[in-house]
């Protein structure tokens, strides 16, 4: 019968303590190290929430920094500098931005930033303030400038009209002054030849030359002195009768230029005044054409009177 080793259970009751003191050891080691990591946890959770805040500041400060360059491009001005001025703040803005972007975790920039852009928000009232007053004042100055243009136009109307009534006093003096030919006969001549004396005809095809009498009446308002006198004459296939057609039987007349067919210088003295005009072939091979012609008397490229003849 074998005999129990009286030191087995004390072996026993200290491997055992050994173990409990591992146990607590471990199980402290494990409480310390859970420890630690919530802690960790709540550090990284308080960053989180701070990077969080941050990124949302810098997010809003971005929306708010576009929406103020909006305003300032919205601001619209003909003044060169103020213009200039302004661009300068929407490219300050766009610099902002950037800064922004780059220091979007920065706390400290963002801060700086925001508060700049409080400083340009102050500007920006300005620039409303003195762009609506430039504003007023140009509405007043074209307000103005409408007012002188219809004053100036009114004024203009009544110098045409005072011009237009001045030259239609003049043109009515003119005419005043003007002399005037009455009774005037035109007739066929054919010239004295084979003993025949010369005579008035009324067939064309013996005419030799064309006869124009009148009389220049009697007006005081006339300056006296020599007068020209031209016989225009058109024929009745609707020539102008003259002797050539060139500058020394062209006379200005209605505006435009005429050929005369005879020309007479006479000395008007303010007194009524017989005259004789003879307007002759163009050439000895000329033929006067049966029907209507034509007479008008011009002195001063104006018509002085005039009449029309028939021949056979």
């Amino acid at each position: 019968m074998e005999q129990s080793d009286p030191q087995t259970p004390r072996s026993n009751k200290g491997l055992h303590i050994t173990y409990l003191s591992i146990i607590f050891v471990l199980t402290g080691i494990s409480g310390f190290l859970g420890w630690k990591f919530m802690e960790k946890q709540d550090q990284i959770q308080t960053q989180t929430v701070v990077v969080t805040e941050l990124t949302n500041k810098n997010d809003n400060l971005s929306d708010e920094l576009e929406d103020l360059s909006k305003q300032f491009e919205d601001l619209k001005t003909n003044d060169a500098n103020l213009q200039k001025e302004l661009q300068d703040k929407i490219a300050q803005i766009e610099e902002m931005k950037k800064e922004a972007e780059r220091n979007k975790n920065n706390a400290a920039v963002i801060s700086k930033l925001r508060k700049e852009m409080g400083t340009l928000r102050g500007v920006m009232q300005s620039y409303v303030r003195t762009i609506d007053s430039m504003a007023r004042i140009n509405d007043g100055l074209r307000a103005e400038g409408k007012q002188v243009r219809q004053e100036l136009s009114a004024e203009r109307d009544r110098s045409t009209e005072l011009v237009r009534q001045t030259e239609n006093l003049q043109g009515q003096l003119n005419n005043a002054a003007r002399i005037a030919a009455t009774n005037i006969v035109v007739s066929g001549i054919a010239e004295k030849r084979g003993g025949r004396k010369a005579s008035t005809v009324d067939k064309a095809s013996k005419i030799d030359k064309l006869a124009v009498t009148f009389e220049l009446v009697r007006n005081p308002t006339t300056k006296p002195g020599m007068k020209d006198i031209y016989v225009r004459i058109i024929t009745p296939d609707g020539q102008e009768l003259t002797q050539a057609l060139d500058a020394e039987h062209r006379i200005t007349y209605n505006g435009g230029t005429t050929y005369f067919a005879a020309r007479k210088s006479v000395d008007y003295q303010n007194e009524n005044l017989s005259v004789l005009i003879n307007c002759p072939k163009p050439n000895a091979d000329y033929t006067f054409l049966p029907g209507e012609y034509i007479v008008e008397l011009i002195s001063d490229k104006a018509k002085i009177g005039g009449t029309r003849k028939i021949f056979q």
